[in-house]
Formats: C-alpha cells, structure tokens, sequence
C-alpha cells in the first residue's frame, strides 16, 4: 500500500471502513455459498484453484504419474479403462451455467427415450448411456471434409474471406494465444477460484468431453458430436487437446501448431467455419485468425 492510500485510510471515517469491510465479508460469503452450490449440482466432482494456477495445475495433473511430485493428488485409473480426466470449467457461475445445460440435455433425451419423467434411475442410466453411445458413433460417422464443404457453402461470403488476403489482416488480433484464457478476467486479472471437474472418459480419450458434458447444439454452437469429430481431426492434425469447456466456451492445448502459412489459413477457415464468431466478433478476419494460429500453442472459441 502506497504512503497516500495509508493517509487516506487514517482520514477515512470510521463508519466507511466498516461498511467497506462488511461488503468484502459479503461478498466473500455469497462467493462461498455459490461455490458450495456449484460443487453440489455438478455433475461430477470438482476442485477450486486460484484462476493464475489452473494452467499449470491442468497439466500437473494430465501428466504421466511418475512426472509428478508426490504431494498432486492424482486422478484415479480405473483397470477398466475409464479414466477421471481433468478439465476446466471456469468460474463457479461458468460452471453451474455448464451443469444447468448439461442438466436440461439430459432431461430432454430422457423423456424423448423413455416417453416421460417418471421412469426409475436404472432406467434414465442406461438411457444416458444410450445417448453418449449414439452421438459417440455419430461423431465417428462423421466425415469432416463434407462437414466443413457444408459450412462454407452456407457461410456469409462476405464474411468468408480469402484466408491468405494480406491486406485482411488486423494487427491488432495476430497475437499467438500462448496462455489459456479462463483463469483470468478480460484485463488478465486472475480470478480468485476456477474449477476444474474429474470426468469419467473412456480410455482417456479427451475428445468425449464434449459429449461427456453434453456441450451445443444452441443457436450456432455445434452439437456435441461435432465438437467431438473436429476435435479428433484437430487432435491428429496438431496434436490439439481440449483443455476447457464451459457452457459457451472450448480451449485447447496445441502441442504442434501450423507448420506454414498456407496450413495456419486452411486451420483458421475450419475454425471459422466452426465458430463464427472467433473471426465476426473477435479477430475481425479470416487472415487475421490465420496470422495468429500460426505460432498459437492455445485455441479459444467463444459462441454467442
């Protein structure tokens, strides 16, 4: 604290630091009551780490056993080929934003499959297992070249510009994304607490997530199989993984990024293709997203 903030608060009336410091307790509370709620209505379990952390923490955790220090608690292993993968799902209001959605899928495939809300719990598992079962083989069906031919043929051609078009290109949004962006606020404040959540994912496949958290299929964000079929064909292609999904955003870790300017503008049409809005309320163009991919070791797609 700086000389002139300790003589102000020497000055400052008595009754106004006690005000001041009752918001704080306030405010503090109410941030505990919501927290304690999120980790009672989420799906699967979560942990709190302070938002500059969870980066790191993400990767402590995804790592080979024998590469952490003994202190990390790790994710347990099941024999049978499920593993409980971490992933980050924001803030406390981010992620009960994400089990609300997550919530209402579900209900929704339910009573679609069991003709109404009255069945019993074995029989609402096995037709949530049904559902991740049909779009898990809708994602495999999936061809993503088709998908992608589909997309440009509806797209806006006046947003759908030259990807390779220098004179497109927007200085300001060709930073390379090096960091992911959930744990901190627009001016890259770190928020006090972000969740991660452990989630069962057969053979530790983090594609499923998508599914597993029962991701879009709102206004334009894809269905979960989408997210799920383009993040294989991203993963093969850059060694891409999804590191967070809240309710309208998904990151990724990218351990090979675009080894040339033509490959960053064939990327940033997909991703455009993909997510609009990256480009028509972020980056401003094709080329602009292309010029920044090309050294990005982060993805983000943020939908509307």
């Amino acid at each position: 604290m700086s000389l002139l903030s300790r003589l102000r608060s020497l000055f400052q009336p008595a009754a106004s630091r006690t005000d001041k410091a009752a918001r704080k307790a306030a405010q503090a509370e109410a941030a505990a009551q919501l927290a304690a709620r999120v980790r009672a209505e989420f799906p699967f379990p979560l942990t709190g780490y302070p938002g500059q952390d969870i980066e790191t923490v993400l990767f402590i955790m995804r790592a080979k056993p024998e590469d952490l220090h003994p202190r990390v608690e790790l994710p347990e292993r099941d024999p049978g080929g499920i593993h409980n993968m971490p992933v980050i799902v924001g803030e406390a209001k981010d992620a009960l934003r994400l089990a609300e959605m997550w919530r209402e899928t579900t209900l929704r495939h339910e009573d679609k499959r069991l003709s109404g809300c009255g069945a019993d719990p074995a029989a609402r598992a096995a037709a949530d297992q049904a559902w991740e079962a049909e779009q898990t083989r809708l994602a495999a069906a999936l061809d993503v070249a088709q998908w992608f031919a589909k997309q440009k043929k509806e797209a806006d051609e006046f947003e759908l510009l030259d990807p390779t078009d220098q004179s497109e290109i927007h200085p300001a949004g060709t930073t390379p994304m090096t960091r992911l962006t959930v744990g901190h606020d627009h001016k890259g404040r770190p928020h006090p607490e972000v969740f991660l959540a452990s989630v069962p994912v057969p053979a530790g496949d983090s594609t499923l997530l998508p599914i597993l958290l029962r991701t879009g299929d709102w206004n334009a964000c894809p269905p979960a199989h989408v997210h799920t079929a383009l993040a294989r064909h991203w993963r093969d292609a850059y060694g891409a993984e999804i590191a967070t999904v809240t309710a309208d955003i998904i990151e990724y870790t990218v351990a090979r990024p675009p080894q040339s300017d033509a490959q960053a503008a064939e990327l940033a049409l997909e991703q455009f293709l993909y997510c609009g809005d990256i480009v028509t309320q972020g980056v401003g163009s094709i080329a602009t997203l292309a010029r920044a991919l090309r050294h990005s070791t982060r993805w983000y797609f943020w939908w509307d």
